[in-house]
Protein backbone atom coordinates (compact mmCIF):
# COMPACT_ATOMS: atom_id res chain seq x y z
CA UNK A 1 0.00 0.00 0.00
CA UNK A 2 2.73 2.45 0.95
CA UNK A 3 4.69 2.01 -2.32
CA UNK A 4 1.51 2.61 -4.33
CA UNK A 5 0.80 5.79 -2.34
CA UNK A 6 4.37 6.96 -2.99
CA UNK A 7 4.04 6.30 -6.72
CA UNK A 8 0.67 8.08 -6.85
CA UNK A 9 2.17 11.06 -5.06
CA UNK A 10 5.05 11.19 -7.55
CA UNK A 11 2.66 11.10 -10.52
CA UNK A 12 0.50 13.80 -8.95
CA UNK A 13 3.51 16.04 -8.35
CA UNK A 14 4.82 15.49 -11.88
CA UNK A 15 1.42 16.29 -13.37
CA UNK A 16 1.18 19.44 -11.25
CA UNK A 17 4.61 20.57 -12.46
CA UNK A 18 3.60 20.03 -16.11
CA UNK A 19 0.40 22.04 -15.59
CA UNK A 20 2.36 24.78 -13.80
CA UNK A 21 4.95 24.85 -16.62
CA UNK A 22 2.30 25.34 -19.30
CA UNK A 23 0.46 27.95 -17.21
CA UNK A 24 3.66 29.91 -16.59
CA UNK A 25 4.51 29.73 -20.30
CA UNK A 26 1.10 31.18 -21.08
CA UNK A 27 1.50 33.99 -18.52
CA UNK A 28 4.97 35.01 -19.69
CA UNK A 29 4.47 34.43 -23.42
CA UNK A 30 4.88 37.60 -25.50
CA UNK A 31 5.57 36.64 -29.09
CA UNK A 32 6.11 33.50 -31.18
CA UNK A 33 9.02 33.68 -33.59
CA UNK A 34 9.05 30.83 -36.11
CA UNK A 35 8.28 28.17 -33.54
CA UNK A 36 10.27 29.68 -30.68
CA UNK A 37 8.67 31.51 -27.72
CA UNK A 38 10.09 35.01 -27.27
CA UNK A 39 9.53 35.94 -23.65
CA UNK A 40 11.19 38.35 -21.21
CA UNK A 41 11.22 35.56 -18.64
CA UNK A 42 10.79 31.80 -18.74
CA UNK A 43 9.50 30.91 -15.24
CA UNK A 44 8.32 27.43 -16.28
CA UNK A 45 11.90 26.51 -17.12
CA UNK A 46 13.06 27.87 -13.76
CA UNK A 47 10.47 25.73 -11.96
CA UNK A 48 11.41 22.51 -13.72
CA UNK A 49 15.13 23.28 -13.36
CA UNK A 50 14.61 23.48 -9.59
CA UNK A 51 12.74 20.14 -9.70
CA UNK A 52 15.62 18.59 -11.65
CA UNK A 53 18.07 19.71 -8.98
CA UNK A 54 15.87 18.60 -6.08
CA UNK A 55 14.34 15.36 -7.38
CA UNK A 56 16.76 14.13 -10.02
CA UNK A 57 17.02 13.54 -13.79
CA UNK A 58 13.63 11.81 -14.14
CA UNK A 59 12.03 15.25 -14.12
CA UNK A 60 13.54 15.69 -17.58
CA UNK A 61 10.51 13.74 -18.82
CA UNK A 62 8.28 16.31 -17.13
CA UNK A 63 10.14 19.13 -18.88
CA UNK A 64 9.85 17.30 -22.22
CA UNK A 65 6.08 16.92 -21.80
CA UNK A 66 5.75 20.58 -20.77
CA UNK A 67 7.65 21.83 -23.81
CA UNK A 68 5.58 19.72 -26.23
CA UNK A 69 2.26 20.80 -24.68
CA UNK A 70 3.34 24.46 -24.60
CA UNK A 71 4.33 24.34 -28.28
CA UNK A 72 0.85 23.08 -29.17
CA UNK A 73 -1.38 24.91 -26.68
CA UNK A 74 0.43 28.20 -26.01
CA UNK A 75 2.49 28.86 -29.13
CA UNK A 76 0.05 27.08 -31.47
CA UNK A 77 3.10 26.18 -33.49
CA UNK A 78 2.87 25.30 -37.18
CA UNK A 79 6.10 23.33 -37.07
CA UNK A 80 6.18 19.70 -38.19
CA UNK A 81 5.90 17.07 -35.47
CA UNK A 82 9.51 15.81 -35.84
CA UNK A 83 10.80 19.36 -35.28
CA UNK A 84 8.53 19.90 -32.25
CA UNK A 85 9.68 16.60 -30.74
CA UNK A 86 13.29 17.55 -31.52
CA UNK A 87 12.86 20.90 -29.74
CA UNK A 88 11.39 19.15 -26.69
CA UNK A 89 14.18 16.56 -26.64
CA UNK A 90 16.93 19.19 -26.89
CA UNK A 91 15.45 21.37 -24.15
CA UNK A 92 14.71 18.47 -21.79
CA UNK A 93 17.96 16.56 -22.23
CA UNK A 94 20.06 19.74 -22.26
CA UNK A 95 18.73 21.21 -19.03
CA UNK A 96 18.66 17.79 -17.37
CA UNK A 97 22.37 17.47 -18.09
CA UNK A 98 23.08 21.02 -16.88
CA UNK A 99 21.12 20.55 -13.63
CA UNK A 100 22.71 17.16 -12.91
CA UNK A 101 26.23 18.37 -13.63
CA UNK A 102 25.72 21.50 -11.56
CA UNK A 103 24.48 19.50 -8.58
CA UNK A 104 26.96 16.62 -8.70
CA UNK A 105 30.10 17.86 -10.45
CA UNK A 106 30.17 21.33 -8.91
CA UNK A 107 28.61 20.19 -5.62
CA UNK A 108 26.04 22.97 -5.52
CA UNK A 109 24.06 23.16 -2.28
CA UNK A 110 20.39 23.39 -3.29
CA UNK A 111 19.75 25.55 -0.23
CA UNK A 112 21.90 28.27 -1.84
CA UNK A 113 23.44 29.12 1.51
CA UNK A 114 26.79 30.32 0.11
CA UNK A 115 27.80 32.94 -2.45
CA UNK A 116 29.60 30.18 -4.37
CA UNK A 117 26.29 28.35 -4.90
CA UNK A 118 24.55 31.43 -6.35
CA UNK A 119 27.43 32.21 -8.71
CA UNK A 120 27.56 28.60 -9.94
CA UNK A 121 23.79 28.65 -10.54
CA UNK A 122 24.00 31.88 -12.57
CA UNK A 123 26.94 30.59 -14.63
CA UNK A 124 25.19 27.26 -15.25
CA UNK A 125 22.06 29.11 -16.38
CA UNK A 126 24.02 31.28 -18.82
CA UNK A 127 26.20 28.53 -20.30
CA UNK A 128 23.34 26.02 -20.51
CA UNK A 129 20.91 28.50 -22.08
CA UNK A 130 23.49 29.59 -24.65
CA UNK A 131 24.39 26.06 -25.74
CA UNK A 132 20.77 24.87 -25.84
CA UNK A 133 19.64 27.93 -27.81
CA UNK A 134 22.39 27.30 -30.36
CA UNK A 135 21.30 23.66 -30.68
CA UNK A 136 17.68 24.72 -31.19
CA UNK A 137 18.79 27.24 -33.80
CA UNK A 138 20.76 24.53 -35.59
CA UNK A 139 17.70 22.26 -35.73
CA UNK A 140 15.46 25.02 -37.09
CA UNK A 141 18.19 26.14 -39.47
CA UNK A 142 18.58 22.61 -40.82
CA UNK A 143 14.81 22.33 -41.19
CA UNK A 144 14.65 25.60 -43.13
CA UNK A 145 12.58 27.34 -40.45
CA UNK A 146 15.28 29.93 -39.63
CA UNK A 147 18.08 31.70 -41.42
CA UNK A 148 21.26 33.20 -39.98
CA UNK A 149 19.66 36.64 -39.70
CA UNK A 150 16.88 35.20 -37.54
CA UNK A 151 19.42 33.57 -35.24
CA UNK A 152 21.32 36.83 -34.77
CA UNK A 153 18.16 38.83 -34.01
CA UNK A 154 16.22 36.36 -31.86
CA UNK A 155 19.05 34.38 -30.25
CA UNK A 156 19.98 36.88 -27.51
CA UNK A 157 16.32 37.28 -26.53
CA UNK A 158 15.90 33.52 -26.17
CA UNK A 159 19.10 33.15 -24.16
CA UNK A 160 18.41 35.96 -21.70
CA UNK A 161 14.79 34.86 -21.28
CA UNK A 162 15.89 31.36 -20.25
CA UNK A 163 18.68 32.69 -18.04
CA UNK A 164 16.21 34.94 -16.23
CA UNK A 165 13.78 32.05 -15.86
CA UNK A 166 16.41 30.07 -13.96
CA UNK A 167 17.96 33.04 -12.14
CA UNK A 168 14.64 34.37 -10.82
CA UNK A 169 12.43 31.29 -10.37
CA UNK A 170 14.86 28.51 -9.43
CA UNK A 171 16.27 30.25 -6.29
CA UNK A 172 12.72 31.15 -5.23
CA UNK A 173 11.58 27.51 -5.46
CA UNK A 174 14.73 26.14 -3.80
CA UNK A 175 14.53 28.57 -0.89
CA UNK A 176 10.79 27.95 -0.42
CA UNK A 177 11.38 24.19 -0.26
CA UNK A 178 14.23 24.70 2.23
CA UNK A 179 12.06 26.86 4.51
CA UNK A 180 9.20 24.36 4.24
CA UNK A 181 11.45 21.45 5.20
CA UNK A 182 12.89 23.42 8.14
CA UNK A 183 9.38 24.46 9.26
CA UNK A 184 10.35 28.14 9.18
CA UNK A 185 7.85 29.47 6.66
CA UNK A 186 6.09 31.32 9.47
CA UNK A 187 9.13 33.60 9.76
CA UNK A 188 8.63 34.64 6.15
CA UNK A 189 4.89 35.09 6.63
CA UNK A 190 5.56 37.52 9.47
CA UNK A 191 7.27 39.84 6.99
CA UNK A 192 4.32 40.05 4.57
CA UNK A 193 3.38 43.66 5.50
CA UNK A 194 6.90 44.88 4.78
CA UNK A 195 7.06 42.93 1.52
CA UNK A 196 3.71 44.48 0.54
CA UNK A 197 5.26 47.93 1.00
CA UNK A 198 8.19 46.95 -1.23
CA UNK A 199 5.73 45.72 -3.87
CA UNK A 200 3.98 49.11 -3.81
CA UNK A 201 7.34 50.77 -4.48
CA UNK A 202 7.94 48.37 -7.38
CA UNK A 203 4.52 49.18 -8.87
CA UNK A 204 5.24 52.91 -8.62
CA UNK A 205 8.62 52.44 -10.33
CA UNK A 206 7.01 50.43 -13.14
CA UNK A 207 4.35 53.12 -13.52
CA UNK A 208 7.07 55.76 -13.92
CA UNK A 209 8.81 53.57 -16.51
CA UNK A 210 5.54 53.24 -18.43
CA UNK A 211 4.97 57.01 -18.28
CA UNK A 212 8.29 57.71 -20.02
CA UNK A 213 7.94 55.97 -23.35
CA UNK A 214 10.72 57.96 -25.03
CA UNK A 215 13.81 56.37 -26.50
CA UNK A 216 15.61 56.78 -23.18
CA UNK A 217 12.66 55.89 -20.96
CA UNK A 218 14.07 52.53 -19.97
CA UNK A 219 16.79 54.28 -17.93
CA UNK A 220 14.22 54.67 -15.13
CA UNK A 221 14.50 50.91 -14.72
CA UNK A 222 17.20 51.61 -12.16
CA UNK A 223 14.47 52.75 -9.77
CA UNK A 224 13.72 49.06 -9.31
CA UNK A 225 17.12 48.50 -7.73
CA UNK A 226 16.04 50.32 -4.56
CA UNK A 227 13.31 47.94 -3.29
CA UNK A 228 15.19 44.80 -4.37
CA UNK A 229 18.53 45.77 -2.80
CA UNK A 230 16.94 47.13 0.39
CA UNK A 231 14.84 43.96 0.71
CA UNK A 232 17.96 41.83 0.18
CA UNK A 233 19.88 43.78 2.83
CA UNK A 234 17.05 43.47 5.36
CA UNK A 235 15.94 39.88 4.71
CA UNK A 236 18.78 38.18 2.88
CA UNK A 237 18.34 35.81 -0.04
CA UNK A 238 14.70 35.04 0.76
CA UNK A 239 13.77 38.73 0.52
CA UNK A 240 15.74 39.12 -2.71
CA UNK A 241 14.02 36.11 -4.31
CA UNK A 242 10.50 37.31 -3.45
CA UNK A 243 11.07 40.88 -4.63
CA UNK A 244 12.82 39.78 -7.84
CA UNK A 245 9.83 37.57 -8.68
CA UNK A 246 7.44 40.46 -7.98
CA UNK A 247 9.56 42.79 -10.15
CA UNK A 248 9.67 40.31 -13.02
CA UNK A 249 5.91 39.73 -12.87
CA UNK A 250 5.34 43.47 -12.95
CA UNK A 251 7.72 43.85 -15.90
CA UNK A 252 5.89 41.15 -17.86
CA UNK A 253 2.61 42.90 -17.14
CA UNK A 254 4.13 46.17 -18.34
CA UNK A 255 5.27 44.58 -21.59
CA UNK A 256 1.83 43.04 -22.15
CA UNK A 257 0.02 46.27 -21.33
CA UNK A 258 2.03 48.58 -23.55
CA UNK A 259 2.80 46.12 -26.33
CA UNK A 260 6.52 46.77 -26.57
CA UNK A 261 8.16 45.21 -29.61
CA UNK A 262 10.04 42.02 -28.74
CA UNK A 263 13.26 43.57 -29.97
CA UNK A 264 12.86 46.48 -27.54
CA UNK A 265 12.19 44.38 -24.46
CA UNK A 266 15.60 42.74 -24.92
CA UNK A 267 16.93 45.92 -23.30
CA UNK A 268 14.63 45.32 -20.33
CA UNK A 269 15.85 41.73 -20.19
CA UNK A 270 19.49 42.75 -19.90
CA UNK A 271 18.70 45.28 -17.19
CA UNK A 272 16.60 42.69 -15.36
CA UNK A 273 19.48 40.23 -15.44
CA UNK A 274 21.79 42.85 -13.90
CA UNK A 275 19.17 43.52 -11.23
CA UNK A 276 18.70 39.78 -10.60
CA UNK A 277 22.42 39.09 -10.24
CA UNK A 278 22.81 42.10 -7.93
CA UNK A 279 19.85 41.15 -5.75
CA UNK A 280 20.88 37.49 -5.44
CA UNK A 281 24.51 38.29 -4.62
CA UNK A 282 23.60 40.93 -2.02
CA UNK A 283 20.96 38.62 -0.56
CA UNK A 284 23.21 35.58 -0.20
CA UNK A 285 26.03 37.67 1.31
CA UNK A 286 23.60 39.04 3.91
CA UNK A 287 22.24 35.53 4.57
CA UNK A 288 25.78 34.21 5.04
CA UNK A 289 26.53 36.99 7.51
CA UNK A 290 23.29 36.35 9.40
CA UNK A 291 24.05 32.61 9.54
CA UNK A 292 27.57 33.31 10.83
CA UNK A 293 26.24 35.65 13.51
CA UNK A 294 23.61 33.09 14.51
CA UNK A 295 26.24 30.35 14.84
CA UNK A 296 28.45 32.70 16.86
CA UNK A 297 25.57 33.51 19.22
CA UNK A 298 24.73 29.83 19.65
CA UNK A 299 28.40 29.01 20.32
CA UNK A 300 28.60 31.83 22.85
CA UNK A 301 25.45 30.59 24.57
CA UNK A 302 26.82 27.03 24.73
CA UNK A 303 30.13 28.36 26.09
CA UNK A 304 28.37 30.31 28.82
CA UNK A 305 26.33 27.23 29.68
CA UNK A 306 29.50 25.13 29.98
CA UNK A 307 31.16 27.81 32.11
CA UNK A 308 28.13 27.83 34.41
CA UNK A 309 28.30 24.03 34.71
CA UNK A 310 32.02 24.16 35.48
CA UNK A 311 31.49 26.90 38.08
CA UNK A 312 28.69 24.91 39.68
CA UNK A 313 30.85 21.77 39.77
CA UNK A 314 33.71 23.76 41.31
CA UNK A 315 31.47 25.15 44.04
CA UNK A 316 30.09 21.70 44.75
CA UNK A 317 33.63 20.30 45.00
CA UNK A 318 34.68 23.12 47.31
CA UNK A 319 31.71 22.60 49.60
CA UNK A 320 32.30 18.85 49.65
CA UNK A 321 35.96 19.38 50.54
CA UNK A 322 35.08 21.65 53.49
CA UNK A 323 32.84 19.05 55.14
CA UNK A 324 34.61 17.09 57.98
CA UNK A 325 35.13 13.40 57.31
CA UNK A 326 32.69 11.14 59.09
CA UNK A 327 33.99 9.37 62.15
CA UNK A 328 34.35 5.64 62.04
CA UNK A 329 32.45 3.77 64.76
Amino acid sequence: MLPSIHVARQWTTATAVVVAYVALEWVSFIHEFKGLPLTPWNPGLGLTFACLMLAGPHYGIVLFAGVIIAEIVVLRSDLEWPIIVGIGAIVASGYTFVATATRKQFRLDVGLIHLRDVIILLLAAFVGSTVITLLLAAVLLAGGELDFGDIVSAGPTLIVGDVLGIAVTTPLVLRFIRLWREHTLHLLAARIPEFALFVVVIVIALWLIARTRSADGYTLFYLLFFPVVVGAVRHGLDGACLLLAATQLGLVGLLHLHGYDWRIFTEFQVLMFVLTATGLIVGVVVSERQATERVARESEARLKEKEAEVAHAARFSLVSGMQPPSRMR
